[in-house]
């Protein structure tokens, strides 16, 4: 399924990653986007990545640089890119920051030496 049009070319999203007690945990992040899935880049030792790592579902929603929610959000599924995707994924705009993403379900990467790369599929387990 293609990215939701609410959060297509947008510059953030509101990502919520799920901590084993089932809490979500909101995070605004920077994205980029390639062939209806979002690419988010965070630190690997970030609680989000870990969480992501435990628990592959998260929620996405539109949203400002401080986080304020500002359209529908979206089940989305998460999964950390192999190695060999992330010099692509590096250079889709998700700068050093979390990358934003976009879609019902998505794929986030992330690449260790500091950074890591994430992919989020809309509508549809990664």
């Amino acid at each position: 399924m293609p990215i939701p049009p609410e959060i297509a070319g947008q510059k953030y999203i509101s990502l919520a990653s799920f901590r084993k007690n089932g809490d979500a945990v909101l995070t605004p992040v920077w994205f980029g986007e390639k062939d209806g899935k979002i690419y988010v880049m965070t630190r690997s030792d970030s609680g989000k990545y870990k969480r992501i790592r435990n628990n592959p579902k998260v929620r996405i929603a539109p949203c400002t640089m401080r986080g304020k929610i500002t359209g529908p959000g979206f089940a989305a599924s998460a999964r950390v890119l192999p190695e060999g995707d992330w010099p692509w994924a590096r250079k889709l705009g998700a700068g050093d920051l979390t990358a934003h993403g976009a879609g019902s379900d998505a794929d986030f990467g992330i690449v260790p030496d500091a950074f890591v790369f994430t992919r989020v599929a809309a509508g549809h387990d990664v």
